[in-house]
């Protein structure tokens, strides 16, 4: 009885340890899922604000009576930026999915996650760039 009661007090005792780490690495990964939805709503929120760059220079474009060609030119550089938009868009709901159907493979998404934000980032870079270029079109 008592050779028993040792076998089933160290088994108890694995049992807790399990249960610490399991604890442990389940808030683990909770806080890289919140710090991965962190960075995509902040990602988002940069989106928007490019693209409220972009309405703004529409509509300057629009006002702009310079030069046809010139607004033409615009028009087509800030349809090819709302495609790419578009597509970072996509993008990052697809990595978002991901995200939430593969909770269980946090490590290799949080890699994932990391490179497609720095791609984002350079985009909106990109994307930065070339609204200030027909900006200063418009105002040429």
């Amino acid at each position: 009885s008592g050779e028993s009661g040792r076998g089933f007090a160290v088994v108890a005792d694995e049992v807790r340890e399990l249960a610490k780490q399991t604890a442990v690495q389940a808030g683990q990964v909770t806080a890289t899922v919140e710090r991965l939805m962190s960075a995509v709503d902040n990602t988002v929120k940069v989106m928007a604000l490019c693209e409220g760059e972009m309405k703004n220079s529409v509509d300057q474009s629009s006002r702009a009576n310079s030069s046809i060609e010139e607004i033409m030119g615009t028009f087509a550089t800030i349809s090819d930026l709302n495609e790419q938009i578009a597509n970072f868009c996509n993008t990052q709901a697809e990595h978002t999915n991901g995200i939430l159907q593969a909770a269980s493979q946090i490590s290799s998404l949080t890699d994932s996650g990391n490179k497609g934000l720095a791609r984002i980032k350079e985009e909106l870079s990109s994307v930065s760039a070339l609204i200030e270029t027909q900006l200063e079109l418009l105002h040429s």
